[in-house]
């Protein structure tokens, strides 16, 4: 999956998911959540 495609199902911007990917800040926990649905862990 490409930032591109993960920020489409997370809708955010490719950008806010680099920062992530780069530590320059973090989603908040319900994005968490939904990351975490997404991928399939609990």
């Amino acid at each position: 999956m490409t930032q591109e495609e993960l920020a489409g199902e997370l809708n955010v911007t490719r950008q806010a998911l680099s920062n992530w990917e780069r530590d320059v800040n973090e989603p908040d926990l319900n994005m968490l959540k939904k990351i975490c649905f997404l991928f399939g862990v609990n």
